[in-house]
């Protein structure tokens, strides 16, 4: 299913940024002073190649109508990128779900990034790569979001039937996260309105202080409710995620999703 790509951008905008001379590798984006209690890294200036590992959005969100929609869209076609829709606000098409990118669009960019495959200097592309290096213990993803996505799918299950029940869904983040609804809480919507089609999930967005993340789903019935709840205390959570996926890939050959880790098989 197509998503915005959010932080994951970051990448092409870098590459694009670049290759069309609207700043340099080592050109500074002078910072404007605006605190974000929640990403000290994005409280000081950056290059385009330093904002990357941190996801500065100012530092892209200030470069973008230099690019601007016209030039960003040519690139993308180049890039055979997603669906190509930079349209309404040129600060905002990557997380606003203007511009919405599959999974499989994703690998494809990124293997021919990786294998210098794509129309662009060298220079650009090494640029780029260095600023994503990680120190290890940084790629994130959390095992307990997949094992409550697992749990919902079959609560849902569960509830099918039960018209008296209302379901809806309630996701918490800090207040510097953009997008919204979550992808993970679109992901509990289309596998909850999969197993049961009958029925409607509503999603409501809350952002609002340093909440980390929480996702719930609810039945409310006339006597009773009954929640299902992931809160995330940490970032910890998804660097332990990101180990045990890698200590899990070695001897397994081909793509595969966190829930083929965990369950044997992917959704």
């Amino acid at each position: 299913m197509p998503l915005s790509p959010a932080s994951t951008f970051k990448i092409p905008h870098a590459l694009v940024a670049l290759e069309t001379g609207v700043v340099s590798a080592d050109s500074i984006e002078k910072w404007d002073g605006r605190e974000y209690p929640r990403q000290p890294k994005w409280n000081h200036d950056h290059t385009v190649i330093s904002a990357l590992r941190p996801s500065v959005l100012w530092v892209f969100q200030r470069i973008a109508p230099r690019i601007g929609a016209e030039r960003m869209t040519k690139w993308l076609t180049i890039f055979e990128y997603g669906n190509r829709d930079v349209s309404g606000p040129i600060t905002e098409y990557w997380t606003n779900g203007r511009l919405q990118v599959s999974a499989l669009e994703q690998m494809a960019f990124l293997r021919r990034f990786y294998r210098s495959a794509l129309p662009l200097q060298p220079q650009h592309v090494a640029a780029v790569r260095h600023g994503l290096e990680q120190t290890r213990g940084t790629v994130e993803n959390s095992l307990g979001v997949h094992l409550f996505l697992r749990a919902a799918r079959d609560l849902t299950h569960r509830f099918a039937g039960h018209p008296e029940f209302d379901a809806f869904i309630l996701e918490e983040h800090h207040a510097g996260k953009l997008d919204a609804p979550s992808g993970t809480a679109r992901e509990l919507q289309a596998r909850a309105s999969s197993a049961d089609p009958a029925r409607t999930f509503p999603i409501t967005s809350v952002r609002t202080g340093a909440t980390p993340g929480t996702h719930l789903v609810a039945y409310d019935g006339p006597y009773e409710r009954v929640t299902l709840v992931h809160e995330a205390r940490s970032r910890e959570g998804f660097a332990a995620g990101a180990l045990a996926a890698a200590q899990w890939l070695p001897g397994h050959r081909g793509v595969y999703t966190v829930e083929d880790m965990l369950f044997g098989e992917s959704g």
